[in-house]
């Protein structure tokens, strides 16, 4: 209840001093519907997937990819087409907020990443490069990348 109350507030607080901020999970849940966007509140009853979004423990594994889009922060990032991504989650975007541009997409056509353009850093990953980064070099960089824009 408190979380849920505090963090559309912060929210704004980041957003009009441009702080850099990455939003994992229930973040890019959050940026997306404070920013006008709606959510699939259970996938497999309202969207139903063909790629696991809930995978089980241990989540340092990955369990689907998703595509990358060109001309996006994520791109610049990695320079590739796909990821491999861990996940699990049972919400996700249902339509994308308007201020809001997808960088990656899963087969199965959810948006997993995105970014607010008009912004210096604000990025958002539907999956948990933190449970996965030891493992994933590219999951690393997502980080160092975060980090770097914190010291701009």
């Amino acid at each position: 209840q408190k979380r849920d109350e505090m963090e559309p507030k912060l929210l704004k607080y980041v957003l009009e001093a441009d702080k850099p901020v990455l939003w994992i999970c229930r973040g890019i849940q959050l940026l997306n519907a404070c920013l006008g966007g709606t959510l699939y509140q259970d996938l497999d009853q309202q969207f139903h997937p063909t790629c696991i979004h809930r995978q089980p423990a241990p989540y340092d594994h990955p369990s689907h990819q998703v595509k990358i889009v060109e001309n996006t922060p994520l791109k610049d990032i990695l320079n590739q087409e796909t990821l491999m991504v861990n996940s699990c989650h049972h919400q996700a975007i249902c339509q994308l907020a308007p201020a809001l541009k997808p960088m990656a997409y899963s087969d199965d056509g959810l948006v997993e990443a995105v970014y607010l353009p008009d912004k210096k850093y604000v990025i958002g990953y539907q999956w948990h490069p933190e449970m996965i980064y030891k493992k994933s070099d590219d999951h690393l960089k997502l980080f160092k990348e975060f980090v770097d824009n914190c010291k701009k």
